[in-house]
């Protein structure tokens, strides 16, 4: 849903953005059913499917087990209703709007918002970057943090 923020910030408001970083997104964020039908009745089910698609197949199991443990400490009605609000996000038709120098990253092994959603992305927005992170996953900022803030730092002030 970061992305979503950002997406919307940047199109609603541009006069407050000076440039963007999109990690792991898309301009549609469709939520499969299996999510969307099963997230607030059974949270345990949609935790166990998460875990499977967030990461790549390099990340350890603790950290896998780490992040379903946090997963599990939210309100199930809050969830459904992020994957919900996700599953309506639609700024495809408003990409050639923005204005302003993006950096779009993506892991080659996202299963949430697959590499397609950053392609769309980059051809979406004039001027925009794709750097792809070989064998990360939807939890880039996590799997691969070092290489994330390097690259973000580069594209913002190298």
């Amino acid at each position: 849903m970061g992305g979503a923020i950002a997406l919307t910030l940047a199109l609603n408001h541009p006069d407050r953005v000076a440039g963007l970083g999109l990690i792991s997104t898309g301009a549609r964020l469709k939520v499969t059913p299996a999510i969307l039908n099963q997230a607030e009745s059974q949270p345990e089910v949609v935790a166990e499917l998460l875990m499977r698609w967030l990461w790549g197949d390099k990340v350890d199991s603790a950290v896998r087990e780490r992040g379903k443990t946090q997963f599990m400490t939210l309100k199930p009605s809050v969830i459904a209703r992020d994957y919900a609000a996700s599953n309506v996000f639609d700024v495809r038709d408003r990409l050639g709007e923005i204005g302003v120098p993006t950096l779009v990253l993506c892991g080659t092994e996202d299963v949430m918002t697959a590499p397609k959603y950053s392609e769309s992305l980059t051809a979406g927005i004039v001027g925009a970057r794709v750097q792809w992170f070989e064998g990360a996953g939807h939890m880039l900022q996590i799997e691969r943090s070092a290489e994330v803030a390097a690259a973000l730092t580069a594209f913002f002030l190298g």
